[in-house]
C-alpha cells in the first residue's frame, strides 16, 4: 500500500469525529512555500496484531520491563517470537504476525535474582491478543473515509511503538524522545544538557507523516555521588567534608534533588565495576552521619542482633573503612537500606524528571535555541541517528520513511490595524512584521498617574535617592507621552529594609499617604533588589489579595539607567492595572468582534500542575475573559483543585463569574442597552490539553459552560477551541520569505497537507521570531455553533494575538489564553506569606500529601473585589 501525498481532504459524511468536521480551507493571505519537519511514511498492506497485559504484576520501570521483554524474546521463548516484535515498556506489544500461542494467550514465567540463601523471584509476562487491525484502515483514515475511533487511534499508536523499538534499546529515552550524549554540556548544579531527538507518527491529509524534531533534556552528572552533591550545593569539589556540615535547609534541598535518582554501589576507586551492579533508587537522605547512624544487625542463625553504626559495619563487616564517615547516608530502595555517599556512583544517562532549576532553564534555552536552518540540519542528522531503514522492527512492517522534509504551502495572513486614543498623532497603526511603534500615540483609554508611591526595597547605598529621582522622572515622562494625564509626582518615596516585614511596611506606606497627604493610593511601585522573588510574591499578595491596591514591581538593576522605551513598557502594565485599555483592533480588522448585533465574549482557560515528583501540591486553574466590546480589556478568576487533574472542576462557576462581569461592564461602562449587554457568541480558547484528552474536555467542560449560560438565562452560540503549544511541528521558509531571524513571517498559517485528515484544525505562527526557531500554535476546533468559516476563525484568532496589553508585538497565542497562563503561574501569590508550598512538595507521604493538598486547596484565597475588576495580572 502506498499512501500518496495530496494537499487536502474533506471527510465523508458518515465519518464520526471528536471535534468539528472541517468546513473548508482558508484562502486569505499570501501563499508561500514552506518546509516543515514532517517526513512522509509509507506502509505495506498487512495486519497489525496488538497484545496487551504484558507485565501485569507490580509496576516496574519501563527500562526494566524492556529488559525483561528482551529476555522473553531471546532466551525464554525464541520459538514463539521467531521474528522479534515491538513493545512499549508498559502494556502494549505489537506484532506483524500472529504469535503461535494457544487461544491467543500465554503466561511466561521469568526467574529474576536469587542466591544460595534466597530463591529467585518469579515475574510472569502475559501475552493476550486484544486486537487485529488491517493497516488498510490507515489509508481510509488519512483519506477522510474512516472515523477517528479507538481502532484508528490504536493503529497510529502501534506504528509509534514499532518506530520507537530500535532506539529505545540504544539510547536514554522518555516517551517519544531519545537522548544522545554527543555534544552534551555541563551546567551548574550537578546537571548536564543532552541533545534529544523527538519522533511521532501522525495522520495527515492523504498521508502518514513522521514528525521529527530536536530538543534538549536535563541529565544528572554521572560519576561519584559525592561529586554530584557538591556540584548541586555549589561547594568546592575538593572538600567533601562540607557535606557533613549542611544546615537543615541545604539538607532538605539536597534530599529533594536526590530522591528518585538511581545509584549503584561500586568498589572503591572502581566506578566501572559499579556498572555491573543493579541500580537502586534514592528515597531519602539521613540527618545523621555514617558514624552516628545505627541499625540492628543480625547474623545468620541469630534471633537478636546488635546495634552498629553504618561506619562500623563497613569497617568490620565489609572491610572497607569509610574515608568520610562524617557524611550523611542515602536511603535506597523499598527496604530503606542506608548507603554512605562515598560508595555510591551515579550511572550516566539519567533524565531529571523534576522541575528544572531556573538557571538550568536559561541555559537549556540557549542550548536549544537554533535558527531554523540549523535546526532543520540537526533534524536531518537525527534521521541518521534514528536510522529507520536499518531497524528490523520497521522492516517487518514494511514501513519506510522519506529522507526529505515535506514541502507545503502556507499563507501569510494580513495583519490587523491597531487603534489608539485621542491625542495620538497617528490614531491607527498598521502592524508590520508582527510589531508596531507606539511613538506619539496615547492609550485608547488612558488612566491618570496621579495617586502613587514608590518604595525601594534596598539601601540608599545600593539604589541611591538620585536613582529614585531618575526613575520617577523617566516614568512620568513615559506616562505623559502615553496620555496618562494628569501625571503627578509620587505622593511618597522611601527606602525600606528588604529583610523587614513587607506586608506591614506596605500597609504603613498606604496609611501614611492617607493620613499625612490625604491621598488614597491607587498604585504602589516597588523597586526590588536582586533575588527579590519572595518580596515580589508578598507584594502581590498584599496588593491583589489583601488590600485591593495595584502594585508594580521593578528590578533595581533595570531601573538604573533605563531609557524611555523601558518606562513606556512599564506604562503598558500600569495603565491596565489602573483600569485602562492600551489599544484595540481597528473595527475593520476585526469585524467579528465589532459586530454590534453579535456581542462576543472570548474566554481563555488553562490548568497548571505541580512539578514532576511533587506530593501534596494542588493544581491551579484560571479563566480569563473580556468585558469590553473590543476584546481588549480582560478580567480573571482562578481556583485550586485536585492535583494533576486536567479537567477544570469549576468551569461553569468561573464562566458565570466572567459573564456577569462582562454584562456589568457593557451596561455601566459602555452604555449597552437591554439584550446588547449579553454575549450572543462565546469563544473559548482552552490551553494545556493533550490530543488524548479532547473527548474528555468536550464531554465534561463544555456542558458546564452550556449549563452556566442556561442558569444566567442566556443562550449564546459557543465555539470551543483547543490551543496546543506542546507539539513539535516547525516551519522553515525559503530565503526570499524568511524574516530577519530566519523564521516564517508573523501570520504564517497551514491548514492543509500536515493537518488532521478529518477535523477542523490549523497551525498559526502569529508572532515574529526573536531567537531560535519559532513554534506555531496548533488550534483544534472541538465545538462550533457559530459555524465559522476557516478564514473567519483563523483571522479572528490572529487578531486576538495582537491585543496582549504588555507589548506592542503580536504574541504566540491569543491574549486571553496567554493571560490565563500568567494567572495560573501566579497561583503562589494567593497564599499568605510564609505558606511553604515547596515543603509540601516531594517530602510528604501519599497520605500526608493528600491532607496537605486539601489544606492548600482550602487556604487558596481569591483576588480582592477591587482588583477583580482590573487586569491585575499584567
Amino acid at each position: 500500500m502506498q499512501i500518496s501525498s495530496q494537499a487536502t481532504t474533506i471527510a465523508d459524511p458518515s465519518v464520526q469525529t471528536i471535534g468539528v468536521r472541517r468546513p473548508g480551507f482558508g484562502t486569505a493571505g499570501t501563499r508561500i512555500p514552506m518546509t516543515v519537519n514532517a517526513f512522509k511514511m509509507d506502509i505495506e498492506g498487512g495486519m497489525i496484531y496488538h497484545y496487551d497485559d504484558i507485565v501485569g504484576e507490580k509496576v516496574l520501570p519501563i527500562k526494566r520491563n524492556m529488559e525483561l521483554f528482551k529476555i522473553l524474546q531471546y532466551e525464554i521463548a525464541p520459538n514463539v517470537f521467531v521474528e522479534k516484535i515491538s513493545y512499549d515498556g508498559r502494556k502494549n506489544a505489537i506484532s506483524h504476525y500472529r504469535l503461535n500461542i494457544k487461544d491467543d494467550y500465554q503466561e511466561f514465567p521469568i526467574q529474576v535474582g536469587g542466591n544460595p540463601s534466597r530463591p529467585p523471584r518469579i515475574i510472569r509476562i502475559k501475552m493476550k491478543l486484544v486486537a487485529q487491525i488491517n493497516s488498510e484502515l490507515l489509508t481510509r483514515f488519512v483519506q477522510g473515509k474512516q472515523s477517528h475511533d479507538n481502532t484508528a487511534i490504536t493503529a497510529i499508536q502501534a506504528l509509534n511503538i514499532v518506530l520507537r523499538m530500535e532506539p529505545t534499546q540504544k539510547y536514554t529515552f522518555n516517551t517519544r524522545s531519545f537522548y544522545v550524549p554527543e555534544g552534551r554540556r555541563q551546567i551548574q548544579g550537578g546537571l548536564e544538557l543532552w541533545r534529544a531527538y523527538f519522533q511521532s507518527v501522525r495522520p495527515a491529509m492523504n498521508q502518514l507523516v513522521v514528525n521529527v524534531d530536536v530538543s534538549a533534556g536535563v541529565m544528572y552528572q554521572a560519576g561519584p555521588l559525592i561529586n554530584l552533591c557538591l556540584s548541586f550545593l555549589r561547594r568546592p569539589p575538593n572538600n567533601p567534608n562540607v557535606l557533613g556540615q549542611m544546615n537543615d535547609r541545604d539538607r532538605l534541598e539536597l534530599k529533594r534533588f536526590l530522591v528518585g535518582l538511581k545509584v549503584v554501589v561500586g568498589n572503591k576507586d572502581n566506578a566501572q565495576n559499579a556498572q555491573q551492579r543493579p541500580p537502586r533508587s534514592v528515597t531519602g537522605l539521613s540527618r545523621q552521619s555514617a558514624k552516628d547512624l545505627t541499625f540492628n544487625m543480625r547474623r545468620e542463625g541469630q534471633t537478636t542482633g546488635q546495634n552498629i553504626t553504618v561506619a562500623q559495619y563497613f569497617r568490620t563487616v565489609v572491610n572497607r573503612p569509610l574515608q568520610y564517615p562524617n557524611l550523611p547516608c542515602v536511603e535506597v530502595g523499598s527496604g530503606k537500606a542506608m548507603l554512605p555517599l562515598e560508595i555510591c556512583v551515579v550511572p550516566p544517562g539519567q533524565l531529571m524528571r523534576k522541575q528544572v532549576p531556573a538557571d538550568a532553564t536559561r541555559e537549556m534555552v540557549q542550548f536549544s535555541a537554533q535558527r531554523p536552518s540549523d535546526r532543520f540540519a540537526g533534524i536531518q542528522s537525527a534521521l541518521q541517528t534514528l536510522a529507520y531503514s536499518q531497524s528490523t522492527y520497521v522492516q517487518h512492517f514494511g514501513m519506510s520513511v522519506g529522507s526529505s522534509p515535506l514541502q507545503v504551502t502556507s499563507r501569510t495572513l494580513p495583519a490587523p490595524k491597531m487603534q489608539y486614543g485621542r491625542g495620538s498623532r497617528q490614531p491607527t497603526v498598521q502592524v508590520k512584521f508582527g510589531a508596531w511603534n507606539m511613538a506619539d500615540k496615547h492609550f485608547y483609554v488612558p488612566m491618570p498617574l496621579d495617586s502613587w508611591a514608590v518604595m525601594v526595597m534596598d539601601s540608599t547605598q545600593r539604589f541611591s535617592q538620585q536613582l529614585v529621582d531618575q526613575s520617577v522622572r523617566g516614568l512620568k515622562e513615559a506616562a505623559s507621552a502615553c496620555g496618562m494625564t494628569p501625571v503627578a509626582d509620587p505622593v511618597l518615596t522611601c527606602h525600606r529594609n528588604p529583610q523587614g516585614n513587607i506586608m506591614r511596611m506596605l500597609t504603613d506606606l498606604m496609611n501614611e499617604a492617607k493620613t499625612t497627604k490625604g491621598v488614597q493610593l491607587k498604585i504602589v511601585v516597588v523597586i526590588l533588589p536582586n533575588n527579590g522573588d519572595e518580596i515580589w510574591a508578598t507584594t502581590k499578595f498584599w496588593g491583589d489579595i489583601s488590600m485591593g491596591v495595584a502594585t508594580q514591581c521593578l528590578k533595581a538593576q533595570k531601573c538604573a539607567g533605563a531609557n524611555i522605551q523601558y518606562w513606556a513598557n512599564v506604562c503598558l502594565k500600569l495603565n491596565g492595572k489602573l483600569g485602562g485599555i492600551n489599544t484595540v483592533p481597528d473595527p475593520q480588522s476585526a469585524n467579528i468582534l465589532s459586530d454590534p448585533h453579535h456581542p462576543t465574549l472570548v474566554l481563555g482557560a488553562d490548568v497548571i500542575h505541580p512539578s514532576p515528583g511533587s506530593v501534596g501540591r494542588p493544581s491551579f486553574t484560571a479563566m480569563v475573559g473580556n468585558v469590553d466590546r473590543s476584546a481588549a480589556k480582560y478580567i480573571a478568576t482562578s481556583r485550586a483543585q485536585t492535583s494533576r487533574q486536567e479537567i477544570i472542576d469549576d468551569f461553569g462557576d468561573m464562566a458565570k463569574e466572567i459573564i456577569r462581569a462582562h454584562v456589568d461592564y457593557r451596561e455601566h461602562k459602555e452604555g449597552a442597552r437591554a439584550d446588547a449587554r449579553f454575549p450572543s457568541r462565546i469563544l473559548v480558547y482552552r490551553d494545556g490539553v493533550s490530543e488524548g484528552q479532547f473527548k474528555q474536555v468536550k464531554e465534561l467542560e463544555l456542558p458546564k459552560l452550556i449549563e452556566a449560560c442556561k442558569e444566567l438565562g442566556i443562550k449564546p452560540k459557543i465555539t470551543f477551541i483547543i490551543v496546543g503549544k506542546r507539539h513539535h511541528i516547525r516551519m522553515k521558509p525559503g530565503p526570499r520569505d524568511e524574516d530577519r531571524t530566519g523564521n516564517a513571517p508573523a501570520g504564517s498559517i497551514i491548514d492543509t497537507d500536515i493537518t488532521h485528515p478529518v477535523e477542523f484544525d490549523f497551525y498559526l505562527q502569529s508572532h515574529a521570531g526573536i531567537k531560535g526557531t519559532s513554534r506555531p500554535a496548533h488550534y483544534s476546533v472541538l465545538y462550533d455553533e457559530n459555524t465559522f468559516t476557516a478564514d473567519g476563525l483563523q483571522q479572528l484568532t490572529y487578531t486576538l494575538c495582537h491585543v496582549y496589553a504588555r507589548s506592542t508585538r503580536s504574541v504566540s497565542i491569543p491574549a486571553p489564553t496567554y493571560y490565563a497562563d500568567i494567572v495560573c503561574a501566579r497561583a503562589k501569590t494567593h497564599y499568605a506569606p510564609g505558606t511553604d508550598l515547596s515543603a509540601a512538595s516531594e517530602t510528604a507521604s501519599s497520605a500526608g500529601g493528600h491532607a496537605t493538598e486539601q489544606g492548600l486547596q482550602q487556604s487558596f484565597q481569591q483576588v480582592h473585589p477591587v482588583q477583580k475588576r482590573r487586569m491585575y495580572f499584567q
